[in-house]
C-alpha cells in the first residue's frame, strides 16, 4: 500500500507548492508596502519574501549557505556587467561586500 516515504513526498511537494504561492504574495505585499511609506512594514514585507526564497531553496534541496553563494556569484557576475544599480549606488558591491563577511563568520 502507502509507505512512510511516499506521504514525505507529498508532503513535500505541497510544501513547495505553498512557497512558490508565498513568494507571489509577498511580492504583491512589497508593492502595496511601497505604497503605504511605512518603512517597517516594507521591511517586514520583504523579509517575508526572503525567508519564503530560503526555505523554497531548501525544499528544493539547496543549503541555506549554497543559495547565499549562488547570490554573491549574481550579483558579482552583474557587478562585472556594470549593471546600473552599481553605477549608480554602489549596490552591488556593498551586496557582495555583505555576503563576503557573513561567509567568513
Amino acid at each position: 500500500m502507502y509507505k512512510e516515504n511516499d506521504f514525505d513526498i507529498a508532503r513535500n511537494i505541497k510544501a513547495i507548492e505553498w512557497l512558490r504561492t508565498e513568494i507571489v504574495v509577498n511580492a504583491g505585499q512589497v508593492c502595496r508596502a511601497l505604497q503605504s511609506a511605512k518603512d517597517e512594514l516594507v521591511l517586514q514585507a520583504l523579509a517575508n519574501t526572503m525567508l519564503s526564497c530560503y526555505l523554497l531553496a531548501r525544499r528544493l534541496g539547496a543549503t541555506f549557505s549554497r543559495l547565499e553563494l549562488e547570490v554573491q556569484k549574481r550579483a558579482q557576475q552583474a557587478q562585472r556587467e556594470n549593471h546600473e544599480l552599481e553605477q549608480w549606488y554602489n549596490d552591488l558591491s556593498n551586496l557582495v561586500e555583505h555576503l563576503e563577511v557573513r561567509r567568513k563568520k
